[in-house]
This record gives structure tokens, C-alpha cells and sequence, in this order.
């Protein structure tokens, strides 16, 4: 039964926006009445695709601008007892080597000096670890994760939010070379028979909530490998566009199976709250808007009330 009630509190506080559980906000001001400070509330701040861009004088500016205005937002209004951020990856745009190691470097600065009395995590997406939508190339992925001090391919944290302890656990869906970056993309490099393994630790569901971040979507609508898997030759598009939904199934029917409660990703720079429809746990998806785009809302909080 307990169980159950978590669910549907999960559900409503996603999806309902009117009262407040979930807020997404013009550029990064946020508005007090969305602030929560009870003692067995948890706030989940989700940032994506900063996309610093140093290469541009202008841009440059904007998106740095950007990233100190959401971060200086967090600090006056949350509480940083109740409050988790998760920074779901593409810090970085340009593809020069150089100028990649300048925006690492930055963004990483930016959120440490900020951030530091908070719980927050980060995971990489494909313009911190390459040049674009492929596979990773080795001298930015170890930029990356010296910068942010990341473990491939993934990390947890846990913290005690009332009677009950929430799992976070940051998927690298840039990491594991399991096929040639031209058939496959974002979910499909994830490890997830590591992350099974690794969710069963927490396998007590009266005692711990697991919450998933990783930078790529998790949308198996087919539609939407059309526009994601596209190559010149006919037979390895179609095959690319199967392999990817392939493994975000696989990688959804293991949350699934884990009884994970929300998933938060990025990359698409789209807003969208959705239930996953694979396997028997019909757990929660925020894809997160992102911060870099003029007239987006920037960024979600999500609310979860514990008992």
C-alpha cells in the first residue's frame, strides 16, 4: 500500500502544474510561492544543455550570464537542506579541443563556487564528450570527468529525507562502446546490466526512492528515430534507428524492474513530462528544457512529499 500512495503522489506533483509541484520558470527567476521547506519535502532542481559557447563573443556572454543567474536563483531561494540539483550534461558547445577545455572548465568553476553547500550531481552529454551526436573521443571525456570529478559510468549518492533515503544515480549515456557510434546513440551506450546490478542494492522500496538522471531521452516513439538516426546508406539508418530503440527499451524495462520513480533528461531542448510505458512500473519521465535557449523556461523542480 505504501508503495502504491508514493506512486500516486509522484504522478500528481508531476503533472500537476497548477498547484505548484512542478514550476518551470522564465530565464532562471524563480518565484517564492514554489519554495517548500517542510522537513520531509524534497526539491529535485533539473539543469540541462547549458551549452556554454566561448568561441562566440555574444553567446559566450549570454549563456555564462545564464548559468550565474540560475545558480545565484538556487542559493537565495532553496534551502539547501531540502534541495538536490541534478545537472544533466552538455556544459560545453564548441568543438575545438581548446576552447571545449576553457567551457569545462568554467562551467565546472561556476557551479563548485556556487553550488558547494548544496547536494548536486552532473553527468556529460555528447558535446562534453565529442564533437556532436557520435561516440566519445578520449581526450574530452577525460577533461570532462577531471573537471567534475565524474566516475564512468556512473555515480550514486544517496541522502535521508525524512523516514526514507533517496538514491541518485547519473548514467554516462555517453560511455559504453558496445556498438559503432554510427548505429547507435545516447541510451544505447549505457551499461544496463551494471545498473541493474546496481539498483538492487536499493532494492527495499519501503526504504529507499531511486531517481535516474542521464543526458539522453528516453522516448521510444518511433517518430522520433527518424529524426535522431540518420546516415546516407538506407540499410544502416533503418538498422540504427532499431538498435537505439532496442536499447532504450531495455534500459527503461530496468528502471522498470527496479521500481525506479522519475527519470530526468535533456538533450532535445524540449519541455515534456510523460509516464514510461514499458514494463509493469509506470514510473515518471521530465525531459527538461534547456537553459541555453532564448525563450525557454529553463528548468523544472519537481516536489516529492515523503510520509
Amino acid at each position: 500500500m505504501k508503495k502504491v500512495f508514493a506512486l500516486v503522489i509522484i504522478y500528481s506533483s508531476v503533472l500537476s502544474v497548477a498547484n505548484g509541484q512542478v514550476v518551470h520558470f522564465d530565464t532562471a527567476m524563480l518565484h517564492p510561492r514554489t519554495v517548500c521547506y517542510e522537513q520531509n519535502v524534497l526539491n529535485i532542481i533539473h539543469l540541462t544543455d547549458i551549452h556554454l559557447n566561448l568561441s562566440c563573443p555574444e553567446d559566450s556572454v549570454r549563456s555564462s550570464n545564464k548559468l550565474r543567474s540560475f545558480c545565484h536563483s538556487i542559493k537565495m531561494e532553496y534551502d539547501r537542506s531540502n534541495t538536490f540539483i541534478i545537472l544533466s550534461g552538455d556544459f560545453s558547445k564548441t568543438d575545438s579541443l581548446k576552447v571545449k577545455y576553457r567551457e569545462l572548465n568554467l562551467a565546472s568553476q561556476v557551479i563548485n563556487d556556487s553550488l558547494k553547500q548544496f547536494n548536486y550531481m552532473v553527468c556529460p552529454g555528447n558535446h562534453d564528450y565529442s564533437s556532436g551526436v557520435g561516440g566519445y573521443e578520449e581526450e574530452k571525456r577525460m577533461k570532462f570527468n577531471e573537471c567534475f570529478n565524474y566516475k564512468d559510468p556512473q555515480i550514486e549518492k544517496v541522502i535521508t529525507v525524512g523516514r526514507k533515503k533517496v538514491v541518485f544515480f547519473s548514467v554516462n549515456s555517453m560511455f559504453f562502446k558496445r556498438y559503432p557510434k554510427f548505429l547507435i546513440l545516447g541510451l544505447g551506450r549505457v551499461n544496463s546490466s551494471q545498473l541493474q546490478n546496481d539498483l538492487k542494492k536499493y532494492s527495499d522500496t519501503s526504504k529507499y526512492v531511486k531517481i535516474i538522471c542521464t543526458h539522453h531521452p528516453a522516448d521510444t516513439d518511433k517518430n522520433q528515430f527518424k529524426k535522431e538516426v540518420e546516415h546516407k546508406n538506407w540499410f544502416i539508418k533503418h538498422l540504427g534507428r532499431f538498435q537505439t530503440q532496442l536499447c532504450r527499451r531495455r534500459f527503461l524495462r530496468v528502471l522498470s524492474n527496479q521500481h525506479v520513480s522519475l527519470l530526468l533528461c535533456g538533450h532535445r531542448h524540449v519541455a515534456m513530462v510523460f509516464k514510461n510505458n514499458i514494463g509493469q512500473n509506470k514510473f515518471q519521465i521530465i525531459e527538461s528544457p534547456a537553459l541555453c535557449d532564448e525563450g525557454t523556461k529553463g528548468y523544472y523542480v519537481a516536489t516529492f512529499h515523503f510520509n
